[in-house]
């Protein structure tokens, strides 16, 4: 049966308009219900004031690669060491939750005995601090989102839903967080343990917030061209083995999860 759910995420600095972001993504995560236990990993500026600010897990053990980029393997074992709950999320640190969200994920869970969730995301220019005292914000959010937001494509996957019996990520290649391929090969390496992955975009509506990547120590990372980038396409053999959205096994849809006979 359902026993909550811990998220965790690395976020990066907390200045500008990523600060805002982020922000906004880690305080729709508190507001869920039942409020889920929150881990933030790294060391970056602010990481340790919005743990504090919001009653959340702080741990900066995390290994990085040479240019001091997160390493996913690292993060996946951590958060499989500290978390107290037996269902995992990762997500990144720019993605609103609604309520759907943990709505899915117990009917999932209470479903199958492993999984792996997945979902497209909704992308939206969102430039300034959510007024979460608004009863109403969630439903006004995601109002804007349909009129003004895009359905992004199936490649990016910004969120992954697991059980802990799950070990896919505690043997993984060397990837870096926030870089290419990484999502895409933990949907290749699932469907070769034969782990259902399952979308989950008609019933959870996460929003990305559109913004810059400044942030990155290569800018020509952004066109799939940089070190890390060069590292990850290696670590893949290529773009043969990544794996969509689209591949996934099931698919959750009007309470049922679905089959999806063509897997």
């Amino acid at each position: 049966m359902f026993d909550n759910i811990t998220i965790f995420s690395t976020p990066k600095h907390f200045k500008d308009e990523i600060g805002v972001i982020q922000y906004n993504a880690i305080k729709s995560w508190t507001l869920l219900n039942p409020k889920p236990e929150i881990l933030l990993f790294g060391y970056e500026n602010g990481i340790s004031d919005i743990s504090k600010e919001l009653g959340l897990r702080h741990i900066t053990n995390v290994e990085r690669n040479m240019l001091g980029t997160p390493l996913i393997q690292s993060i996946f074992h951590n958060a499989n060491q500290f978390a107290t709950n037996n269902i995992l999320v990762y997500i990144n640190s720019d993605i609103i939750l609604l309520n759907d969200f943990v709505q899915t994920v117990i009917k999932i869970h209470n479903s199958l005995s492993k999984y792996i969730i997945i979902g497209q995301r909704w992308d939206v220019n969102i430039k300034s601090f959510i007024d979460f005292n608004d009863c109403f914000w969630e439903e006004k959010l995601k109002r804007f989102s349909l009129l003004t937001g895009k359905l992004h494509e199936p490649t990016g996957i910004d969120y992954f839903v697991f059980n802990k019996k799950i070990d896919l990520w505690l043997s993984f290649p060397h990837y870096a967080v926030g870089r290419i391929l990484w999502d895409n090969m933990s949907i290749y390496y699932a469907l070769q343990k034969k782990i259902p992955v399952i979308d989950a975009t008609n019933s959870i509506f996460a929003i990305h917030q559109n913004h810059g990547y400044n942030h990155l120590k290569d800018l020509n990372d952004i066109d799939r061209k940089g070190f890390e980038s060069d590292i990850s396409i290696k670590l893949s053999g290529g773009f043969n083995n990544a794996k969509t959205i689209v591949d996934s096994t099931h698919r959750f849809i009007n309470n049922s999860i679905i089959h999806l006979g063509h897997r």
